[in-house]
């Protein structure tokens, strides 16, 4: 359905030209209005070089200006998903390489464990509601997230808890992963976990990897989800076994 999506989304050529297109008919009606009706649908103008355009409304209108004022919002409209079409085409990929490693991961799962840890059986106790940007992981009991996007990451950033650990991997763009602490003094094996998931839905090839952790607190946003970290650890995750 993503993928159907994003082919679905206009070039930046198409949504300019509808720009252009709807407010030069908006003109051409404004410029016409003491021979056009109301409530027709259809309009047979002139253009300013002499040739004829046809003009097809979405719904008929009380009055010429009402005519005008629709086209000017058309232009307007398409102006605005113009704007925002980089903004949703990013979206739309982030969502997919999210995933495409969730497929992955899934694939490469050498035991039930793995897969288990991937589809965790439901919570008991008060429901919360839950990012769409965020993956929920539960590890030993303990709340892991992992941030889907760069949306989702900075989400993680600007609602952790001075205590809880912040994992990424070392010196390259990966995804960023929270284990919630509640002021508790969380296992190795937890933190572990939690590296390995920041691995698989970072990289796709198997291998040796480093992951740095250190507690939110010692973390500073720069710009987005671009930080920088002090104190932190170090450890290595070996996706192939």
């Amino acid at each position: 359905r993503l993928e159907e999506s994003y082919d679905a989304l206009e070039s930046e050529e198409v949504l300019e030209f509808m720009v252009e297109r709807a407010k030069h008919y908006g003109n051409l009606v404004l410029l016409n209005m003491a021979s056009i009706q109301p409530y027709k649908r259809i309009l047979t103008l002139e253009d300013y070089d002499g040739s004829v355009v046809k003009i097809e409304l979405e719904k008929s209108h009380p009055s010429v200006a009402a005519m005008a004022d629709s086209l000017f919002a058309k232009s307007k409209k398409a102006k605005q998903k113009l704007k925002n079409l980089h903004i949703e085409r990013t979206s739309l990929k982030e969502k997919m390489e999210h995933i495409r490693h969730f497929i992955y991961t899934v694939e490469e799962a050498k035991d039930i464990a793995k897969i288990q840890l991937l589809f965790p059986k439901q919570q008991k106790g008060k429901k919360q509601k839950q990012s769409d940007s965020i993956e929920i992981f539960w590890i030993e009991g303990y709340k892991v997230m992992l941030g889907k996007s760069e949306k989702g990451n900075i989400e993680l950033l600007q609602n952790a808890k001075a205590r809880d650990i912040w994992l990424h991997m070392k010196d390259m763009p990966s995804a960023h992963v929270i284990i919630a602490t509640d002021k508790q003094n969380v296992p190795m094996e937890v933190i572990e976990s939690a590296a390995r998931l920041c691995v698989d839905f970072t990289m796709f090839q198997q291998g040796r990897f480093l992951v740095d952790y250190t507690p939110r607190r010692e973390v500073k946003i720069q710009e987005g989800a671009n930080v920088l970290y002090y104190n932190y650890k170090t450890i290595e995750v070996d996706t192939r076994s």
